[in-house]
């Protein structure tokens, strides 16, 4: 579904001027946004113009601009939803009855959508495309280049999870308001697949107020796995009743009566469990943060000189990477393999640190029963791996490792073979119990404490072998940037 590259330009001065009238602010003279030719027709990029050095400033975005279930037209129609969803029996299927996090602002921006020129969103969403090419629309002939993938069965998997949550959350709610919802052409299915990809690849989560949310401005950064050039970062500290940033009216003073009279080491947050009053304390930035920040020098309200007196409430893209005049200018959508990608976000990178082949466990299975003592004793050692898998994940949280107790112990379906062509740890170790002698497995069996040190000592022999391997191989591991600032924490489009 391509567009041409007039149509295209057109939208993104509508978008421009958008921006400017929603304080959404970018360094026109560090970056440009660019109409670009895609495969699936014209897009827009953002390109470096002048060098871009690490810890600058490049976008301030207001927070009153993001599009959220929180803050669209049906708002309260929503909330009343997902409040409702909250409240549902934990036996009860997820979705039914209630909204999720996900479809609620799909939903949000089907609404915003059919307002048309109405809605106060409309110059950003005039320019997103109708839909993303992800394998969901694909038709019978690109689909068969997937077979035998590990995301042959997730697009499956997909689509009936899209017209799972249309039938059981979005209906229900099209019913209870048909007036609200007149124009039928702007709910149907289609239209709710067409969104659902919009946001499951462009939606950020921002805070815990918002949730997810469409951020404009952001979400034209492109992504790159490993070497992204900017972090959309977002204040911690936000009103869970209104979501500003700090000092709204719903603000406590931590040194104020009663709370200054709490015993010494009593928590506020711990005080306050008994009631249902929402809270926030107030993180204000002190005189000194103040004037250490007053010199931004640019972004929105600089050109008249005035003060911004809502400096805060706003998200900010940092630059984590310098970037030379004419680079595109990249962020990161998380660190995902190609099948991830292409699946939410409808592409994929020729080379990726982060990409993993699948192999399918009756893969495996095959290729071991000939070097098996007989298929029992295959299937002996299987059993025994899937019942003591969680001692070779040593990072799995405490409580869900009680919760994969209660559940029966199966093996994971898919094992990976990691970028370079190194097997996961998952993989090695199985593998190693696999083709343990049967005298040493025999003995591993006979008491707790001797199963204990030989998995002990499995896991630290797969550990080393690997690290060997990839020394060897001259392969290095992937390591994501971080990239701290004030109160602040990054934000990747959410998965």
């Amino acid at each position: 579904m391509s567009m041409d590259q007039a149509t295209k330009t057109q939208q993104l001065q509508r978008l421009l001027v958008w921006f400017d009238e929603h304080k959404v602010w970018y360094d026109k003279e560090r970056l440009e946004i660019r109409v670009v030719k895609e495969m699936t027709g014209y897009e827009l990029g953002i390109f470096a113009r002048k060098p871009l050095k690490e810890d600058d400033i490049v976008c301030r975005i207001a927070r009153s601009a993001i599009l959220s279930a929180k803050n669209c037209g049906i708002t309260n129609i929503l909330e009343d939803a997902m409040c409702h969803s909250e409240g549902e029996g934990e036996e009860e299927e997820e979705g039914e009855g209630g909204l999720s996090d996900r479809v609620a602002l799909t939903l949000g921006v089907m609404f915003e959508l059919a307002r048309g020129e109405t809605s106060p969103w409309y110059g950003y969403l005039q320019s997103l495309p109708q839909r993303e090419p992800l394998p969901i629309f694909w038709s019978d002939e690109p689909l068969a280049w997937l077979k035998g993938t590990e995301l042959e069965e997730s697009i499956g998997k997909d689509k009936h999870g899209i017209k799972h949550d249309y039938d059981t959350q979005v209906v229900p709610l099209l019913k209870q308001a048909p007036d609200l919802f007149a124009n039928e052409q702007a709910y149907t299915f289609e239209q709710f697949m067409r969104v659902s990809s919009l946001v499951a690849s462009r939606a950020f989560f921002v805070d815990d107020y918002h949730g997810e949310a469409m951020v404009p401005l952001a979400d034209i950064f492109n992504h790159k796995t490993c070497d992204e050039h900017v972090h959309l970062e977002f204040d911690l500290d936000v009103c869970l009743v209104c979501g500003a940033a700090f000092g709204c009216e719903h603000a406590i003073d931590p040194e104020d009566p009663p709370f200054s009279m709490l015993p010494p080491g009593v928590e506020i947050e711990r005080a306050l469990q008994e009631t249902d009053a929402p809270v926030l304390i107030d993180t204000a930035p002190s005189d000194d943060e103040e004037h250490s920040d007053a010199g931004y020098g640019d972004g929105y309200g600089e050109e008249d000189g005035e003060e911004d007196e809502d400096e805060e409430d706003r998200l900010e893209m940092s630059v984590v990477q310098e970037a030379r005049p004419g680079d595109e200018v990249y962020n990161t959508y998380g660190y995902h393999g190609n099948a991830h990608l292409l699946a939410r976000y409808g592409f994929a990178e020729d080379v990726n640190p982060c990409d993993v082949v699948g192999v399918h466990m009756d893969v495996i299975r095959t290729i071991c029963e000939p070097h098996a003592t007989s298929p029992a004793a295959l299937e002996e050692r299987l059993d025994f791996f899937a019942t003591h898998i969680e001692q070779f994940q040593p990072n799995e949280g405490e409580e869900e490792e009680e919760e994969e107790e209660e559940d029966a112990v199966v093996l994971p379906e898919y094992f990976g073979i990691t970028f370079g062509g190194m097997p996961d740890p998952l993989l090695a170790a199985l593998l190693a119990v696999i083709r343990m002698r049967d005298d040493a497995f025999a003995a591993c069996q006979q008491s707790p404490l001797h199963m204990a040190r030989s998995i002990d000592m499995l896991r630290s022999l797969v550990e080393d072998t690997l690290d060997l391997l990839s020394q060897e191989s001259g392969g290095a591991a992937m390591k994501p940037r971080h990239h701290h600032g004030r109160r602040k924490a990054a934000a990747r489009r959410h998965r």
